[in-house]
């Protein structure tokens, strides 16, 4: 299905997961903290129910450095959760104030759930 990493067919065309593409996303927002980005992870959240705590491992398996240095990742969420970048015009209604809430609590959900197993 969508909901599972990896390459996945529709019709016959293989394309990305959805878990993959907010893989992506979520690392895009790490390196840039555009508003672009704030805005597609609260929309794979709120409007296609993919929980950031689901992304992590794949994100930490991707890239090993997040997972030796995952408080990159808290500074990235607490970044846009007290001051939020210039957001774009959306089709779905998103207020600075719905981003900001939003990256408080991804904030504290990563603090409690989202860091690397201890090796």
């Amino acid at each position: 299905t969508l909901f599972r990493s990896g390459v996945v067919l529709v019709d016959g065309v293989p394309i990305a997961s959805l878990l993959d593409i907010a893989e992506g996303k979520l690392s895009a927002f790490i390196s840039r903290r555009e508003g672009k980005d704030a805005v597609d992870l609260w929309a794979l959240q709120s409007l296609a129910n993919i929980s950031l705590v689901a992304i992590y491992p794949l994100l930490y398996a991707k890239d090993p450095g997040l997972a030796a240095f995952p408080m990159s990742i808290a500074e990235s969420l607490a970044a846009v959760a007290s001051s939020p970048p210039m957001l774009p015009p959306t089709y779905v209604e998103v207020s600075e104030k719905q981003i900001q809430e939003f990256f408080r609590s991804e904030y504290e959900r990563f603090l409690d759930e989202g860091l690397p197993p201890k090796t």
